[in-house]
């Protein structure tokens, strides 16, 4: 998969580091792979002649932010540049698939509304190690499209009845090294497409 630098997507005529911009012409050359990844990507817009190149044979996006990022007071910023890059897709009439990772930064809590702007379009979501205490009831109600959720490495302690209702698609669900030492009874009932469950490195006790 090919990385993309933030830099990459900066205008040439901009003296502003804070207003990158898509150039078509780069995106045209790029998107004949058919994959981008962007790394730390933050975009104030998408123009609209760079939408028809964009989503030409590129089948899949996917997002990084780690380490160096305050993602409490950024991620409304990250939350809209996958929002355009989704509706562009929708636009376009394209199905691709969005991934968004937020991995090794400080997000404690998840709630119902943390990750509206762009629940509709995400394939996969991945909060890794980003010391994540606790996942609201309904917080991933709207994600109807994803797949594939990774919440491993973290500090959950419980799954209640309602933590992942309305994930009828998810396929993928990583828990993984968590501190998680109850689970309620139901608390998977609603993943009916779940092939693949991790629970390995918490607190559980199996067989009492």
């Amino acid at each position: 998969m090919l990385e993309i630098r933030h830099d990459l997507f900066r205008d040439n005529n901009s003296n502003s580091a804070a207003t990158p911009l898509i150039r078509c012409g780069e995106l045209a050359e790029l998107t004949r792979i058919g994959a981008m990844h962007c790394e730390h990507l933050i975009l104030d817009s998408i123009r609209p002649d760079a939408a028809r190149f964009m989503f030409a044979n590129l089948h899949s996006v996917t997002f990084t932010y780690y380490d160096r990022f305050e993602v409490d007071e950024l991620l409304p910023r990250i939350l809209s540049t996958v929002g355009q890059f989704e509706q562009a897709a929708s636009g376009a009439g394209a199905k691709t698939r969005l991934s968004l990772a937020i991995v090794w930064n400080t997000l404690v809590s998840v709630e119902p509304a943390t990750f509206a702007p762009v629940a509709a379009g995400l394939a996969e979501l991945k909060l890794f190690q980003d010391g994540v205490e606790s996942v609201a009831p309904f917080s991933f109600k709207r994600f109807a499209q994803l797949r594939t959720l990774d919440l491993g490495f973290n500090r959950i302690e419980r799954v209640d009845e309602a933590t992942f209702a309305g994930l009828a698609r998810l396929e993928a669900l990583h828990l993984t090294n968590n501190e998680i030492g109850s689970v309620a009874p139901g608390a998977f009932s609603e993943l009916a497409s779940l092939r693949l469950l991790r629970l390995d490195g918490n607190r559980l006790r199996w067989g009492d």
